[in-house]
């Protein structure tokens, strides 16, 4: 009895304190009869799975304990989906046979017709638990949910159902998970924007820390799409390791997923706290490959300290492009906090005069939404006519989007020039 209440307590998010030794009795006895018989149509009965789609065919008295042992879980969630019975429902999913976790599996999605599967709380217990047991078969499984002539639906739910069980399998047999990935999960790509190659990160990664070498090698043989996931994932599990794989990349002559591993390696070094070794990591990069990871760079360490890194990011390049690496700064410290970006903008200006037009011009159109009438103050103040006419053009076209009309007054009052009015009037 001891050990089911520690059991229990493992499972439970409250106090375990508050547990007394006749409500643990409770938690474990059967649910009442008013509960058990509140069967509603198409709710867990071992009857409503067509025999001919159930996996074991198991028969007699253990078909029977199953069918019995989910009507029970189906009518506690029922009954009450709080924390502690849902405690309840783990242990009851623990007691079924693990050989008949399968037709549990199929049972319960066949039940949740009508709902998202996968946050079904008795397909997610028995998935859990099952996955735990034998990775390779939840896997499967999930590809095998009813469709109920919904493919987009059925997609996503064999994905987010697939999802727990390839980790678990990449942690015992990342080959087995990589050779599953293939088979199921890539072929649901064809015709989606949403691809599966992102989990390819957390295979790599257990590929790489029991066998580089066969991971490295692996890598070569992907997409571009793909390597940057499994790249990703290797990089994580040995990065004393990190120049041999570039090395590699590099020897391939994609170039483009060069860039994009070296782009990740810093933002993960900035992201991580080790901005100054990322700075000189990026010191150490070829002359020609170093200004997109400078950009990569502030880009990141903006969030922590936005003064210093754009002191920084505009330290490193000169009078040639000072005024992108000012519209860099801007463009990405006005998505969160604009009225700081503004104020770091006007000591630009002060200081670098036309050279921070382009950045008024991203700035304006950053807050017009927000605030039209600073958004058209500082459309006003850029001093070159070709960028100011530009920047009036798009912002027009943002009010014509939303079909505003209420900026008209605005705009005819500014010291803007008739072209500029008509442009941000949409005409």
């Amino acid at each position: 009895m001891s050990d089911t209440l520690f059991r229990l307590s493992c499972y439970s998010a409250v106090g375990i304190a508050v547990v007394t030794s006749g409500y643990w009795l409770g938690l474990r006895s059967v649910p009442s009869p008013e509960v058990t018989s509140a069967h509603v149509p198409g709710e867990l009965t071992w009857a409503s799975l067509d025999r001919a789609n159930r996996r074991s065919g198991q028969a007699g008295a253990n078909e029977a304990a199953l069918e019995d042992q989910l009507a029970k879980a189906s009518a506690l969630m029922r009954h009450d989906d709080g924390v502690l019975a849902r405690a309840q429902l783990t242990l009851m999913i623990e007691e079924i046979d693990p050989a008949l976790l399968g037709d549990a599996f199929a049972e319960a999605c066949h039940a949740a017709k009508g709902r998202r599967i996968p946050a079904d709380p008795i397909v997610s217990a028995i998935l859990n638990r099952w996955l735990k047991l034998n990775p390779q078969a939840a896997y499967n499984a999930s590809f095998d949910v009813p469709t109920w002539g919904m493919p987009d639906m059925r997609r996503d739910t064999q994905l987010e159902l697939a999802r727990m069980p390839l980790i678990e399998l990449s942690k015992r047999d990342p080959v087995a998970a990589y050779e599953a990935w293939r088979e199921r999960m890539a072929p649901l790509d064809r015709d989606y924007d949403n691809g599966t190659e992102f989990q390819l990160s957390g295979v790599f990664r257990s590929w790489a820390e029991q066998d580089f070498d066969a991971a490295l090698s692996e890598i070569e043989k992907l997409s571009r799409d793909e390597a940057k996931e499994a790249v990703s994932g290797v990089l994580g599990a040995a990065p004393d390791r990190q120049s041999e794989l570039l090395a590699t990349i590099e020897q391939s002559g994609d170039h483009k997923l060069l860039k994009d591993v070296k782009s990740d390696i810093v933002q993960n070094m900035v992201r991580g706290g080790e901005t100054k070794e990322a700075i000189a990591w990026v010191d150490g990069q070829p002359v020609e490959a170093r200004a997109d990871l400078e950009r990569e760079l502030a880009g990141w360490w903006l969030w922590e300290d936005p003064h210093a890194a754009g002191e920084w990011y505009l330290a490193r390049g000169d009078e040639s492009d000072l005024d992108h690496r000012i519209e860099t700064i801007v463009r990405r410290w006005a998505e969160w906090e604009p009225n700081a970006a503004g104020e770091w903008l006007g000591q630009m200006a002060d200081e670098h005069g036309g050279l921070a037009d382009r950045a008024k011009a991203r700035f304006a159109r950053t807050i017009v939404d927000k605030d039209a009438e600073s958004a058209l103050q500082w459309l006003e103040s850029i001093t070159d006519d070709a960028t100011r006419l530009t920047a009036a053009e798009s912002i027009g076209r943002q009010f014509q989007r939303r079909g505003e009309q209420g900026n008209r007054s605005l705009i005819e009052a500014s010291s803007l020039a008739d072209d500029e009015k008509q442009a941000l009037l949409g005409k």
